[in-house]
């Protein structure tokens, strides 16, 4: 099985925004150098991704960040999704994917970007291919697949091991997922009254979602190395004059081990929304972040005031973020659905994508030996 092979599943079965998919065939009709790239910014510590450290970014390596040039290394990227001769992606851009690579990241996004019955289809392509698995451990695979492929790309090996892989199988998914698309109702074209929640389930014009029992976070683990986590613990440590990390965050003082595991389970309440809006919705994301930058534009107030500390700020944008009145979309007035939790979520969700940052951070350095 080769590593192309496995980023063929995912970029054939994967959920895309129009924009998306604007963007990606704005490269090339397939998209798919555009979408490893994509892939690579999902699946990487946040800081990591950024494109002023990011190599998939650079013209060349060893080199830098010119906005200019950042396109420059999709033509190589296309290639390789073609199947060219001799086309790979760099040892040094797989070695540099592979050591941030964030497997919590990963796992969320493998559970989040993809339709349910694409999840369910992988059991039977993997099962077909001679993998073992089941549906829960699917993603799990996936993961443990791709981090293979890249130490081997790294090593200058295209494949992840030595299994016969037949491409036909997820190939035949590709018109099927169209057609399933072209049905689907957009948020922005509904009515308030379109969108409600009735006898545990979501209802989206035409469309409906069942909905969790709750949307408890039963594994605050897989959020441990988010960018909001890595700035709430420096605003932490900058109130408390001592050093709060993630890993000794249960030693720290009771305030913040609630704080935490509150900023944790909000954040995972909007992740779940967002989830949910991607399945029933060809916009969901869209509207998603229609929902962020109309709260981050009634944040401004705060987040602009000099007075008080970093740890202060924080938590008065999220007492804020469950006043704000947001008028971009009928979501957040969804009775049953979208509760302050989720509202302070969207607010952590800032963080974590850089809208917001508490804490500056110096940026990385990158250098390599690589070509």
């Amino acid at each position: 099985m080769l590593v192309v092979d496995l980023l063929r599943l995912l970029h054939t079965n994967a959920h895309f925004t129009r924009l998306e998919l604007e963007e990606q065939q704005a490269y090339s009709k397939s998209g798919g150098g555009w979408f490893i790239r994509h892939l690579a910014d999902l699946t990487m510590k946040p800081e990591s991704a950024r494109k002023e450290n990011n190599p998939f970014y650079f013209a060349q390596c060893p080199g830098r960040y010119e906005p200019e040039k950042e396109d420059k290394y999709l033509r190589t990227l296309q290639r390789y999704y073609s199947g060219e001769k001799k086309r790979l992606i760099s040892k040094y851009r797989a070695q540099y994917w592979l050591s941030n690579l964030d497997r919590d990241r990963l796992l969320s996004y493998l559970e989040t970007g993809f339709h349910l019955d694409r999840r369910q289809d992988w059991l039977e392509i993997f099962r077909a291919n001679g993998f073992e698995v089941s549906v829960s451990k699917t993603p799990e695979l996936i993961a443990d697949l791709l981090t293979q492929g890249l130490a081997n790309l790294a090593q200058g090996d295209p494949q992840i091991n030595d299994l016969k892989w037949n491409p036909s199988l997820f190939e035949a998914t590709k018109e099927s997922l169209a057609e399933e698309d072209f049905f689907e109702v957009r948020f922005s074209s509904l009515k308030a009254s379109d969108i409600f929640v009735a006898d545990g389930m979501l209802h989206v014009g035409s469309r409906k979602v069942a909905l969790p029992e709750s949307f408890k976070c039963d594994d605050a683990t897989k959020y441990r190395s988010r960018r909001f986590i890595d700035q709430a613990c420096l605003a932490f440590s900058e109130d408390a004059g001592q050093n709060i990390t993630v890993e000794e965050i249960g030693n720290a003082p009771e305030q913040y081990q609630e704080d935490y595991a509150d900023y944790i389970q909000c954040f995972h309440t909007a992740m779940s929304i967002l989830a949910l809006m991607r399945e029933v919705s060809v916009d969901g994301e869209e509207e998603f972040d229609r929902i962020k930058l109309d709260l981050l534009s009634a944040l401004k107030p705060v987040l602009r005031r000099k007075q008080g500390n970093t740890y202060d700020k924080l938590n008065d944008a999220l007492a804020e973020s469950t006043r704000a009145l947001l008028t971009k979309s009928h979501v957040p007035q969804t009775t049953g659905l979208f509760d302050n939790d989720a509202r302070k979520g969207v607010c952590h969700s800032l963080a974590d994508t850089s809208h917001i940052t508490w804490v500056t951070t110096p940026p990385q350095t990158v250098g390599s030996n690589d070509e």
